[in-house]
């Protein structure tokens, strides 16, 4: 997990993903809100957008099984494991194949709370608020962070 190469490239501010998801899928969110302190962590790469409008043409359609979500990602701080992909500087530059997307790369073993959830059943479209938990040296105060969680239950 040496992702130092990409401190230059660490995001900080707000970035937006769109999805349908299963209303099971969805109870595990609204489980992990009641719950104060539990954390959710990512296990594959999440890719997410600047432009709150970009995510919303990925969420899909509603039905009877699946609901449309967006979820917001806030990152209070520099993230190592969310990476500016689009062009920074001539230095930088775009490493996206979309950069009109303003694409913000989330990787695997992110941590996050989820902050609120909020749910317009006119429209069957749910709304994830998550906030990113920073962790200092990697994956050992990862395993810190889960192991606290699941002792405050």
């Amino acid at each position: 997990m040496n992702v130092s190469f990409l401190k230059k490239r660490a995001f900080s501010g707000r970035s937006y993903r769109g999805l349908s998801m299963t209303k099971v899928d969805l109870k595990a969110y609204q489980w992990a809100l009641k719950r104060k302190g539990r954390i959710l962590i990512t296990k594959t790469f999440c890719s997410t957008s600047l432009d709150e409008t970009v995510a919303r043409r990925f969420m899909g359609e509603a039905s009877n099984e699946k609901i449309r979500v967006l979820m917001v990602f806030d990152f209070p701080k520099p993230c190592d494991t969310a990476v500016q992909l689009y062009a920074l500087s001539k230095k930088l530059p775009c490493l996206s194949e979309y950069e009109d997307e303003k694409e913000v790369l989330v990787l695997p073993f992110s941590i996050f709370y989820i902050v609120n959830l909020t749910m317009d059943v006119t429209t069957n479209q749910c709304t994830i608020y998550l906030e990113n938990v920073m962790t200092q040296n990697g994956l050992k105060n990862i395993w810190n962070t889960i192991r606290e969680s699941f002792s405050n239950d």
